[in-house]
């Protein structure tokens, strides 16, 4: 019974693990939309 617990919690660590790199990617995506919208305003003010 003691070895089934650390085998399922691995389990659910290398899905976890999987799990923010899919959020990970995601925020780097939505950081990058934001950044060029944030870069826009800034470009007209400038100008």
């Amino acid at each position: 019974m003691n070895y089934v617990e650390p085998i399922r919690n691995l389990d659910t660590l290398e899905n976890m693990c999987s799990y923010l790199k899919k959020t990970n990617s995601l925020k780097r995506k939505e950081n990058r939309e934001t950044k060029i919208h944030r870069d826009k305003p800034n470009n007209e003010k400038s100008n």
